[in-house]
């Protein structure tokens, strides 16, 4: 007996950001190791991250605008560009895992909308038939009433004498159908 269903999407998730972590570690050896890697991707990053900071920090203290931004060195220019691009690559992996996350959620809400337009337009259907079943049975009473009617008009002007309707209705009472019969 299932409780609930198990959230493999999420547990898939969840794997893949852990595994991304040491792909981050990897990125920052690579960048350490790797000339182009590091003076291209690496330092860049860096640069433009240092670069900002400093700017938000002296507006955030009302210190004014500095006039000049010292460059980082290189050590400390290609360890901070590792640590942004690896921070940069886990981030990346969760929004992925989450944008898949509400596109899945997004097209399940669409199939139970679907399934439930299904059902109200069926619904409905089986009402418009159900109502035209009635207005059929009512058609056929009125048919029904009318021949009644018009059977009950006939049989009381036709010229049945009196005598007769009441010895049948009496041999009917009674039960001596033969007699009707015969007569």
């Amino acid at each position: 007996m299932v409780i609930g269903s198990f959230p493999v999407v999420k547990l898939a998730c969840l794997a893949l950001r852990q595994i991304s972590l040491p792909i981050a570690q990897k990125i920052k050896d690579e960048a350490k190791r790797n000339p182009f890697f590091r003076n291209n991707i690496c330092m860049p990053p860096a640069q433009f991250y240092h670069w900002t900071e400093v700017k938000m920090r002296m507006w955030g203290i009302n210190l004014g605008r500095p006039i000049e931004v010292i460059r980082l060195n290189e050590a400390t220019a290609i360890d901070l560009g590792a640590n942004v691009l690896g921070e940069l690559f886990v981030f990346a992996v969760g929004a992925l895992a989450l944008l898949y996350e509400y596109t899945r959620q997004l097209k399940k809400e669409a199939r139970r909308e679907k399934k439930l337009e299904l059902e109200k337009v069926e619904l409905r259907n089986r009402v418009a038939e159900l109502y035209l079943r009635v207005e059929q049975k009512n058609a056929q009473l009125r048919e029904i009433s009318r021949i009644v009617v018009e059977f009950g008009a006939t049989f009381e002007t036709s010229s049945i004498p009196d005598s007769f309707t009441k010895a049948t209705q009496t041999d009917l009472y009674q039960g001596n159908i033969k007699h009707i019969y015969n007569s």
